[in-house]
């Protein structure tokens, strides 16, 4: 039987017996294998995030030993335990995308998990990003307060120039996240995604 007749017995919602038994798994493998030209880049993306992370735990590590002040290791640790939360994200959508190009079954409801999986990746992936701006700011502030007071300082500091200058900086560098971020996870993940739906919307749409 010929792709396109397959797909239009999908699309017509008739059961897969209709499909000629013999047919089936060739056609399933060759839309597996449309599809996995897209999710092998994806695949590749994600290996390059783990190797950042896993190089941001191996420096949290080495901050927390070279380190003492309080604020340091502060934020080693939230660096520590950011990278373990993303790296198992990530290690997540990797096995997730690996049961999709190993798994049997139906191609289309495959697809469609996947996609759904990874539109919910990139928007968990920014929201985290953005709460770890906040932490940053939070954690930068306490640092600067505690190394002043530390200094013995604080009597003839600049407050007030000092916090809006602090304040000012971070405001822009979260602007820039706010915009790179979206960048970056259009260029990682977004347009492998998109093909992945024309791919899903040929599928259906015949």
């Amino acid at each position: 039987m010929e792709l396109d007749e397959f797909k239009l017995a999908w699309q017509s919602g008739k059961a897969v017996s209709t499909v000629q038994n013999d047919s089936l798994p060739e056609l399933q493998n060759r839309l597996k294998q449309k599809s996995r030209s897209v999710t092998v880049l994806i695949r590749r993306n994600l290996r390059i995030e783990i190797f950042v992370y896993l190089l941001f735990i191996v420096l949290a590590l080495a901050g927390w030993k070279q380190f003492t002040a309080p604020y340091i290791r502060v934020i080693c640790l939230l660096t520590w335990l950011l990278s373990i939360v993303f790296l198992s994200y990530l290690f997540w959508l990797l096995r997730s995308i690996r049961n999709y190009e190993m798994g049997p079954g139906s191609v289309k409801g495959a697809m469609k998990g996947l996609v759904r999986i990874l539109e919910r990746f990139m928007q968990t992936y920014f929201q985290l990003t953005m709460v770890t701006l906040f932490v940053a700011f939070s954690v930068g502030l306490l640092g600067g307060i505690t190394t002043v007071n530390d200094n013995g300082i604080s009597g003839q500091f600049l407050w007030r120039k000092a916090g809006l200058i602090y304040i000012t900086c971070f405001s822009i560098w979260s602007v820039c996240m706010y915009f790179f971020s979206r960048w970056y996870l259009r260029r990682m993940y977004g347009a492998h995604t998109e093909q992945l739906k024309q791919q899903l919307a040929e599928m259906e749409n015949g």
